[in-house]
């Protein structure tokens, strides 16, 4: 996985980005209970319904169809919160309140959904950039930049379970309320996708 760290200063505005860190098929696994219709939950029986073959079968037949509704959809995203670090994917520590004082980093964590892949050899390629501008409630913009965050990885499956961590550092600004809006470019579609969060400089 490469990450380009761009620790840029924009009108005040250090920008960075973190590594992304990826989780396997987990969610694959969590939810053919529920969609296999005749498999019982785990709470109802710690006893093996299925052989190994058969829940292997059940399990691609479901990645196939996750893999047609991740083909057809929108540059999406999910899960997105203010935090104070994450560990890994849907491993993250929410952060109390979103008011922030100079010097702070503003850090979000956010699930991407969608993006395309480049088939290299025997491996599937993705990349992701952003654009990062900052707006007062009254809607002027404070900071703006393009391509702040630069993302790309590959892998012999197409992972589709990963998150970003996009950082600001707070400059001098007066209180009052803002909002962190980021645009969001699939490099080998050219989907694009934005998300906002709403942030407050305190006293």
């Amino acid at each position: 996985m490469k990450t380009i760290d761009r620790n840029r200063d924009v009108a005040g505005f250090i920008f960075t980005t973190r590594p992304l860190m990826r989780a396997g098929f987990i969610f694959a696994a969590a939810i053919v209970l529920t969609m296999a219709g005749a498999v019982p939950s785990i709470a109802q029986t710690s006893t093996p319904v299925l052989t190994a073959d058969e829940a292997l079968a059940k399990l691609d037949q479901l990645n196939d169809e996750v893999a047609k509704v991740w083909a057809s959809s929108p540059l999406a995203f999910r899960n997105l919160m203010l935090v104070n670090g994450a560990e890994g994917f849907g491993d993250y520590n929410p952060r109390d309140g979103n008011t922030f004082k100079a010097g702070e980093t503003l850090m979000v964590y956010v699930e991407p959904v969608g993006f395309t892949y480049a088939q290299e050899n025997d491996r599937y390629a993705f990349a992701l950039s952003a654009d990062l501008s900052i707006e007062s409630d009254a809607g002027h913009i404070i900071a703006e930049g393009a391509d702040l965050f630069l993302i790309d990885d590959s892998s012999r499956v197409q992972i589709r379970e990963f998150y970003m961590v996009l950082s600001v550092k707070v400059p001098e600004i007066k209180t009052g309320g803002y909002k962190a809006i980021y645009q969001v470019k699939d490099m080998n579609s050219g989907k694009t996708g934005s998300f906002s969060v709403p942030f407050a400089i305190g006293e």
